[in-house]
């Protein structure tokens, strides 16, 4: 399950791990950059880890996902007006 919220230039995507081994994982998106965190609580002790990438970044990994082993460059797709 996942949620997306927009609140004034920030987007964010929540992902509930449905099995409920894993804290929920947050994206956080501006025209800036892009923020991973996620919160964890082990032996009662509550913790967040947060990653901040480009957006080049950020699109690299989803392409990733779709790839065979091997080295790879993403091409902007620029959009005509």
């Amino acid at each position: 399950m996942f949620t997306v919220e927009m609140e004034d230039e920030e987007t964010t995507i929540t992902t509930i791990d449905e099995s409920g081994r894993f804290g929920d994982i947050k994206i956080i998106m501006d025209q800036e950059s892009v923020g991973i965190i996620q919160e964890e609580c082990v032996d009662d002790m509550d913790y967040s880890v947060f990653i901040e990438m480009s957006h080049q970044q950020f699109a690299d990994l989803l392409a990733s996902m779709k790839q065979p082993v091997g080295s790879y460059y993403i091409r902007e797709r620029r959009v005509r007006k």
